[in-house]
């Protein structure tokens, strides 16, 4: 049924593996409507670990029909834009699929009544969301927590996808109203995550029901099975993936108390076998984290629990794939989000105990590549040691246990370290007939090919050669100089820096390209190439009234050249885009010129003499002539920034204009206008002025006795300028609390005593008062010079 408001859902645990091996639901987009779901808030989030419901499970039937025929008439209906017809036979099918007491096709039509639910009507979203709520309160067994977790991500992707809008609404204290057009971000975090919460809640009932009786709702994933053994063999496993994923991806719209859970004890990365036995204690029931742990631990204990095979019960197993797989998350999730120390020596040991474990099964594979990741991603201790472990890691899983998604995995890790860098620094131009040192950066090359070639001085060189081409352009023309460079790698998979020489070479304008290949082909490796330039000549800029002056030197002495002409050029836009000649100039004795250009223009420099030119930079040169500034402008000064509704606003203000130095000028003995404005920009009295001798003025206003309170203003009604103040009831304090300074220093766990003193403002002490007060641990930065070089 193909249509735009569906979509496969995939599970992936954020900063996990990219495996898409899980079986997926089909779920309806219909926050894409950008509406409302919604009910009223259910009761709080139910404790995960409540196992004594009794509900026994009801899987569809094991045959159960698919109503081919009759969904093909919906896909037909559908196709021909007869969306009200196709809801009534999805509604016929939905009527038999309650009497044959088949779960997944019921499930499947909720779907499509939804769907053409938001195409046919405004409120459509409203009513698919109440139709879920509907067949929450009726559905039992595995088909309610099927329901319970596909709602919960439609609330979770709605408000991911509307939070912009959602976050700045206000929670309201005695209830948000019976949809989630009038709920806060809080309220439909809420419900979400009691949502899937109640998905996994009834361990027992979604445990003993197989993927299987879902089937009409799945759609297979690559490496859906290892070793021939599912990952994801009960309904219980792929609803608890799913709850993972919300419960690992805090958005943090709940309020945080005080007491939020942190995962701080180290027990989280401990074996399988005592992380089953830990005890997570928090008063925070609600928190992400801890609901994710409590679901790791049920979802572990499932999977390690040993099984009988089907028909077989004198064969065991344990579903080792799976295990391997689940646990890999935990101890990712538990890396992501611990707070205590040394949480990567802690991941990586406990890496390496399962690595030790599951040695010898297929899926040990994927354990390798976790340490291999983790050792070269790590951003402390010996990289090039790490980089080489990461290796032996990566190449011994893939000859113990080739073709197995691990080795894929593995290999594409090999890839990114053994891949070859290359990069070339050079300067901006060399002195002639001197060695000429460049900068090369590389990683994972034991040598480079180097060729040097000259190139023609026109400026509209590179107007003719797209971007594209101009490796081929370079690599086309003669070598001036070609040769081969070794280096010393000391193959640690790191990046090196070292510096190659070029032969002496004279004026002229040059490019080097560097490569790992003898024909400077891109496709066989890295290739990097710099344009530079020898000459004796150097240029420094500066602009003055809108005009760009040169200060022409020799190179190597710093001494002015006299004679040197200056060639502007500028891009004739409007006609062939190129660029012409537009004005010369000559240095003076200091080496002084100005760049020769139309007014209001720019183009690039050039700087010649005696058969040396060089490329300079940028002129402009533009009206720098500026009118008189006639604008009048006034700075206010206000006896305070707060007052009571009819007190007296007392100001003071200097009028002045700018000159076209741009210094400030006073305005002596000038009539100026004063208005008062209220909180609604409303005048509310005027005052006719005069500056003094100096510029200045002053008056009183009054406030507004009643009315509307909050920001208020004075300014003139012919100068820029304004004075902000708030009219504000407000109560005067009659005491005030100081504390004296701590002295001494204090170690963690010790008390602190902190004394402090209540005085009223006639300077008697306060007795008999009630004292409150609270602690709070506030983060504090070191300020760092920006002007240091590197931060300590």
């Amino acid at each position: 049924m193909k249509s735009p408001f569906f979509t496969k859902f995939t599970l992936k645990m954020p900063d996990s593996s990219l495996r898409i091996h899980h079986l997926s639901f089909i779920i309806l987009l219909l926050f894409f409507a950008c509406k409302s779901l919604g009910k009223k808030d259910q009761s709080a989030t139910p404790s995960i670990k409540d196992k004594t419901k009794t509900d026994q499970p009801m899987p569809a039937l094991p045959l159960a029909p698919d109503y081919a025929a009759d969904w093909k008439i919906v896909d037909s209906l559908d196709s021909q834009g007869l969306y009200k017809s196709a809801l009534e036979k999805v509604e016929t099918i939905h009527t038999r699929a309650r009497a044959d007491r088949n779960s997944p096709q019921a499930i499947k039509t909720l779907l499509f009544r939804g769907k053409y639910a938001t195409m046919l009507d405004e409120n459509g979203l409203v009513q698919a969301i109440q139709l879920f709520e509907q067949e929450i309160g009726v559905a039992k067994g595995a088909e309610r927590a099927v329901l319970q977790s596909m709602l919960g991500q439609i609330y979770a992707t709605y408000l991911q996808n509307q939070r912009w809008q959602i976050q700045n609404r206000t929670p309201i204290p005695g209830g948000e109203g019976g949809d989630i057009l009038t709920w806060s971000a809080e309220q439909i975090e809420r419900r979400a995550r009691a949502l899937y919460v109640a998905s996994v809640e009834r361990v027992p009932l979604v445990r003993d029901t197989e993927l299987d009786a879902f089937r009409p709702l799945l759609t297979p994933g690559k490496n859906d099975t290892i070793d021939g053994k599912p990952l994801r063999p009960a309904l219980f496993d792929l609803l608890a993936h799913r709850a993972l994923v919300f419960f690992a991806d805090e958005q943090n719209y709940l309020t945080e108390p005080a007491y939020k859970f942190e995962i701080d004890n180290p027990a989280a990365f401990d074996p399988l076998e005592r992380f089953l036995k830990v005890n997570f204690e928090t008063r925070d029931t609600t928190s992400g984290k801890w609901l994710a742990l409590q679901t790791f631990q049920q979802l572990l204990d499932r999977i390690a629990r040993v099984e009988s095979v089907s028909g077989q019960p004198d064969k065991v197993f344990k579903n080792i794939p799976a295990l391997i797989d689940a646990d890999l998350l935990r101890l990712q999730f538990v890396r992501n989000n611990f707070v205590g120390e040394d949480k990567d020596g802690l991941y990586l040991r406990a890496l390496e105990v399962l690595h030790k474990q599951y040695y010898d099964a297929p899926s040990d594979a994927e354990i390798a590549f976790k340490i291999a990741e983790h050792l070269y991603n790590l951003p402390t201790g010996d990289k090039g040691s790490q980089a080489k472990r990461a290796v032996t890691e990566c190449e011994d899983a893939i000859r113990r246990h080739p073709n197995t998604y691990g080795a894929q995995l593995c290999n594409n890790l090999l890839e990114t370290i053994r891949a070859t860098t290359l990069n070339i620094q050079v300067e901006e131009a060399y002195l002639p007939q001197t060695n000429l040192l460049v900068s090369l950066s590389f990683r994972n090359l034991p040598g480079v090919w180097v060729k040097v070639v000259r190139v023609p001085e026109d400026p509209d060189l590179w107007l003719k050669i797209n971007y594209e081409q101009k490796l081929a352009y370079l690599n086309g023309l003669q070598g001036l100089q070609n040769r081969t460079w070794k280096i010393a790698d000391p193959g640690d998979y790191q990046a090196q820096r070292t510096e190659i020489a070029l032969e002496p070479l004279p004026t002229g304008n040059y490019w080097v390209l560097v490569a790992s290949n003898v024909n400077f082909d891109p496709k066989k490796g890295p290739v990097s190439f710099a344009n530079f330039n020898c000459s004796n000549l150097a240029a420094v800029q500066y602009g003055q009234q809108g005009i760009t002056h040169f200060v022409v030197a020799n190179r190597q002495s710093g001494l002015p050249v006299a004679g040197a002409k200056l060639e502007s050029f500028s891009r004739d836009y409007r006609n062939d885009n190129r660029n012409r000649l537009v004005g010369t100039a000559t240095t003076d004795a200091d080496g002084m010129a100005i760049a020769a250009m139309p007014l209001n223009s720019y183009g690039q420099v050039r700087v010649s003499l005696a058969g040396d030119s060089l490329w300079v930079g940028q002129a402009q040169t533009y009206n720098y002539e500026r009118a008189e500034a006639t604008n009048r402008q006034v700075r206010f000064f206000t006896d305070r920034a707060l007052y009571r509704p009819g007190q007296t606003v007392y100001f003071k203000g200097v009028l002045f204009k700018n000159k076209t130095d741009g210094q400030p000028q006073i305005v002596a003995n000038q009539a100026v206008t004063v208005k008062f404005l209220d909180a609604n920009q409303q005048e509310k009295g005027q005052l006719k002025l005069r500056s003094n001798e100096f510029g200045t003025f002053n008056g009183a206003f009054t406030a507004p006795g009643a009315g509307l309170t909050g920001s208020m203003s004075i300014q003139l009604a012919d100068a820029d300028g304004v004075a902000n103040f708030n009219v504000e009831e407000y109560k005067r304090p009659k005491f005030e609390v100081t504390f004296k300074p701590i002295e001494g220093a204090f170690k963690l766990d010790e008390t602190v005593t902190v004394r402090g003193e209540a005085k009223a403002y006639a300077g008697s002490n306060v007795d008999g008062a009630q004292v409150r007060y609270r602690v709070i641990r506030q983060a504090r930065f070191p300020f760092w010079d920006y002007g240091w070089k590197s931060f300590p």
